[in-house]
């Protein structure tokens, strides 16, 4: 046995690595462990815990020095990012290994040389009947390999603790899931690792009352699970449900994480993505709060006439224009005043516009009268969401009776402008139907000049930060793909609010 070094390694026949050339050994070697420290009396029986929790008995006289202090340094392997920074094979004379940890125990000053059995106990939740303890040996080319394989002393505490999780697993968890596939419920492997205890115990004894308190990842897991919430367990011990959570490690401990997607990674996705979204929804408000309405009216030498306003008038609403504002410019036309006094020709009459298609949103609607020179605009009667009118919020106004009117309806939607028109001829009661579509700048004009509304005109022209707004609405899109695959967020309510430090340009 080499006399300053001794390697062990728990290990089955499973995995492999890859071999490494002297430039990796440069870089992936054992200095790259830390080492932890024992100064003992080789005259006494020894019992060392390291930091990682290794227990090392060393009866007397089983390390032999110079003297009776020997300084020994330990140091450890247990999972693979470790074994990995140290450059260590799992490979046993070609064949290869799976380690369940290893552990170095080496003469920090001077010689020592081990000359009776040494025990070792190594940390570890996983337990596997073949395992067998292994001596490193270093080769010639500076390659540890691991030789004179012995029966492991089995841990019968451990392996009673796993048989206790299983039945634990089967007597409760098994009918709705399954360790490692879809059932019921979604597989278990890596529980511990993923969630809190404190989470998991409160999720198995009252399910439904964290999902009832609006907690995101209880949500998400019963959303996606079919909306059934998990039974609950509030007679299982916190004893037992350790033991579960045991046997459910040892059956992670040779899978990939990655082929059981999490729902809580997912959630992340999800705050990642309302943190962009969020950052550029303020970005995009801004830019049409600076664009200004999107309609004006421009009388030119109109006509008006006070009056005494009814306290029901309807109140036409603007909007700030996005991609496109619209402009009506009228010369010597009535206002809405005009509507209040007894013109000639104009008598009590009842008007009502329903909007009707896809586009339920703000729209833009006017009221024009080319004979009468009247143009106004309407607003929502009195508990309608659809249903306009121009003067009370009951449709009653004042027309010209038998005259042609049109009534026109204006407004934007993603980027597009939405049109729509109607004629009719007017009389006591008016009951009309709208419905806006899509139209270019230049067929809503041809379709205007087409009513020859002789000194009315209608413009629409691009909103003041059209170009800025459009790559917003880009960015937005694009930010889709932050998104989880295969996972809705919509378990995570969206709160911009939420997110009030999010960059102005998250993407």
């Amino acid at each position: 046995m080499n006399k300053s070094l001794l390697w062990l390694l728990c290990c089955c026949l499973l995995l492999s690595c890859n071999d490494q050339g002297e430039l990796l050994l440069q870089y992936f070697n054992t200095g790259n462990l830390p080492a932890t420290y024992f100064t003992i009396d080789t005259n006494r029986d020894t019992l060392l815990t390291t930091a990682r929790g290794a227990v090392i008995r060393i009866p007397k006289g089983a390390i032999k020095g110079k003297s009776s202090q020997v300084r020994l340094a330990i140091k450890e392997a247990y999972d693979a990012s470790e074994i990995m920074l140290a450059g260590l094979h799992t490979r046993s004379n070609g064949k290869l290994l799976s380690s369940g940890g290893m552990i170095s125990i080496q003469a920090a000053d001077g010689d020592a040389e081990i000359v009776q059995p040494v025990g070792v106990s190594l940390p570890s939740n996983n337990y596997e009947a073949d395992m067998k303890l292994f001596r490193g040996e270093w080769d010639k080319d500076s390659m540890i390999n691991w030789t004179d394989p012995q029966p492991l002393i089995p841990d019968q505490p451990l392996i009673d603790r796993l048989a206790r999780g299983k039945m634990v697993f089967n007597t409760n968890c098994a009918p709705c899931h399954h360790p490692t596939k879809d059932a019921t419920g979604p597989p278990l492997v890596f529980l511990s690792q993923r969630r809190s205890k404190e989470w998991t115990l409160g999720f198995i004894y009252n399910s439904a009352a964290m999902i009832a308190s609006g907690d995101p990842l209880a949500n998400c897991i019963y959303n996606k699970w079919n909306k059934t919430a998990m039974t609950a367990f509030p007679a299982l011990t916190h004893e037992e449900l350790d033991d579960m959570f045991r046997y459910l490690d040892q059956v992670s401990k040779n899978l990939n994480p990655a082929d059981y997607p999490d729902v809580a990674a997912g959630l992340d996705s999800c705050r990642a993505y309302y943190n962009a979204r969020a950052a550029l929804e303020r970005r995009r408000n801004a830019q049409i709060e600076d664009n200004g309405p999107d309609m004006k009216h421009v009388f030119l030498d109109t006509g008006t006439h006070p009056f005494d306003a009814p306290e029901n008038l309807v109140a036409p609403k603007r909007a700030n224009s996005v991609q496109y504002s619209f402009t009506i410019t009228t010369f010597g036309w009535y206002n809405i005043d005009a509507f209040a006094m007894n013109l000639p020709g104009f008598e009590p009459a009842n008007l009502k516009v329903s909007l009707a298609g896809v586009h339920t949103g703000h729209t833009n609607i006017w009221l024009v009268i080319p004979s009468a020179k009247v143009c106004v605009d309407g607003g929502l009667l009195k508990g309608e969401d659809k249903v306009y009118g121009f003067y009370t919020d009951d449709g009653q106004l004042s027309l010209p009776l038998g005259k042609q009117a049109y009534v026109l309806a204006f407004t934007e939607k993603d980027g597009q402008i939405l049109f729509g028109r109607t004629a009719f001829t007017t009389a006591k009661n008016n009951e009309l139907q709208l419905v806006p579509a899509p139209a270019s700048r230049e067929n809503m004009k041809q379709m205007i000049d087409y009513m020859d509304l002789q000194d009315l005109s209608v413009t629409v022209a691009p909103a003041k930060n059209i170009d800025t707004l459009q790559r917003i609405e880009a960015q937005l899109k694009a930010i889709e793909q932050l998104k989880p695959k295969g996972q809705r967020c919509d378990c995570l309510p969206y709160d911009p609010a939420a997110y009030p430090n999010a960059a102005g340009n998250a993407f």
